[in-house]
């Protein structure tokens, strides 16, 4: 893995540039031509879980981006890059339940809020009709349901 290669990604995202942060990603998780689906995304996965441990390597911030070192996930959902997005979840299969400490929100959190922003136009129904089904579908949770109340730590 080299996280060097991962500069410039938000940038990336931000100009809606999938295939450009697609290829960083390939690159940092030092992916080769011969690797098969299943050892690709392994090692995607393996990135994505040291990245997010490493806080600032596969954060974003800036623009209209309301959420201070917020993933990247999140910052590509504001941007409107959702096919980033999709290869992330469904392609690579990405952990999807971080809470970014910064908002308290998981990625989930964070397009209901998307939604509930944009009510009324084509990226508020995108997000509600084909992206949230979608985070759901492959595991995604809200920070509620991952956080345990103290009276149900007590009971442990």
């Amino acid at each position: 893995m080299d996280f060097n290669k991962l500069v410039g990604i938000c940038d990336d995202v931000s100009r809606r540039d999938a295939r450009a942060a697609e290829r960083k990603v390939y690159e940092a998780a030092g992916l080769n031509s011969d690797d098969s689906v299943d050892v690709a995304r392994r090692k995607i996965q393996r990135l994505w879980v040291e990245g997010e441990g490493r806080r600032q390597r596969l954060t974003c911030e800036g623009g209209d981006f309301d959420v201070e070192h917020g993933s990247l996930l999140k910052y590509a959902v504001k941007a409107g890059e959702l096919g980033f997005v999709y290869t992330a979840v469904a392609k690579w299969l990405v952990p999807l339940n971080q809470i970014d400490p910064s908002d308290g929100r998981t990625l989930l959190d964070y397009v209901d809020l998307e939604v509930t922003r944009n009510e009324g136009t084509d990226l508020g129904e995108l997000l509600k009709q084909t992206y949230r089904p979608l985070l759901i579908e492959h595991g995604a949770k809200r920070a509620a349901e991952l956080i345990k109340p103290l009276t149900d730590q007590r009971a442990d």
